[in-house]
């Protein structure tokens, strides 16, 4: 174990707080392990808490080189926590880039979520489909799926559909967006009309029915 790690003051919460639910107060103590600039270094902490006051003033010098990356050497290891990060940035070619357990991970390239064969994020019951930092799907599939609850549908960053409403929730409330812009109950109608589109009872139930009965 290095006694010379560094050790700097307390910062605040990385990314979504609710992604780390559960990383609190633990019963025993575990091993912080990263690579602070190619270095490797070990501390004994018990709390999420801690471990931030290690990583986020020295996040922009984690770094492991690509050659080294490998699913079962992280450059970040605490408890199940595992995160892989190339010149600062979190990354990974090889799988989740960061990863809590097999029901919390996402994706990221260069520190913007991504992925192109499935979800970039995973928390649970919500999957999010994300493309160079933002959420996108094609096919006219849900790009963010909240299992019982919702749907939403996005194209490069924006909510979008045109065949069907771009929000769908499972008391059948819907928001019909096009290219980031809501459109308003009175305003689908005509829109629809304007563009041709004849909707039918085909695709948007059987959705219905894979996510929310």
């Amino acid at each position: 174990m290095n006694a010379n790690a560094p050790f700097v003051p307390f910062g605040s919460v990385p990314y979504d707080t609710s992604f780390w639910e559960g990383c609190g107060v633990n019963k025993k103590d575990f091993i912080l392990t990263y690579y602070f600039m190619n270095q490797k270094y070990e501390r004994v902490v018990k709390t999420w808490r801690e471990v931030q006051e290690i990583y986020l003033p020295i996040r922009s010098f984690l770094h492991r080189d690509k050659s080294k990356h490998t699913l079962l050497d992280p450059t970040l290891t605490w408890n199940s926590v595992k995160m892989w990060f190339y010149e600062g940035k979190l990354h990974s070619e090889l799988g989740p880039a960061l990863f809590y357990n097999n029901n919390k991970m996402k994706w990221l390239k260069h520190d913007k979520l991504h992925r192109e064969d499935g979800p970039a994020l995973i928390n649970n019951n919500l999957s999010q489909w994300w493309i160079n930092g933002g959420k996108h799907r094609e096919y006219d599939r849900p790009a963010v799926i909240y299992r019982n609850k919702y749907m939403e549908w996005w194209r490069n960053g924006k909510r979008h559909r045109t065949c069907g409403p771009a929000v769908a929730c499972s008391n059948r409330y819907s928001e019909w967006w096009i290219k980031g812009n809501k459109l308003d109950t009175n305003e689908v109608i005509p829109w629809l009309k304007e563009n041709n589109i004849n909707l039918t009872k085909t695709d948007d139930e059987k959705l219905f029915e894979e996510h929310f009965e």
